[in-house]
């Protein structure tokens, strides 16, 4: 696990464009990790965005896919008719 400084000492990572600010990375090339890092730092990202969703978005991301489908068409109906 690195840190941001740490990435951009590596070659081939830069300050990730309008995100840099919450410490975010970009690859300019694929080697510039090996897969295994890329794959860990994915899920170290998503873990991190996933803790701040709120309560609401997290139980609807556990729903099984259909469900999840369902209520997402219905709510965006509910919202087109509000408007």
């Amino acid at each position: 696990m690195k840190d941001f400084t740490s990435f951009l000492e590596m070659d081939g990572i830069r300050p990730a464009p309008y995100s840099a600010n919450s410490h975010w990375v970009a690859l300019e090339r694929w080697d510039a990790l090996k897969p295994r890092e890329i794959a860990e730092e994915l899920v170290r990202a998503h873990a991190l965005i996933y803790e701040k969703l709120p309560k609401r978005v997290k139980a609807v991301l556990a729903l099984p896919e259909k469900e999840r489908a369902k209520l997402i068409r219905e709510r965006k109906k509910e919202l087109a008719k509000s408007k």
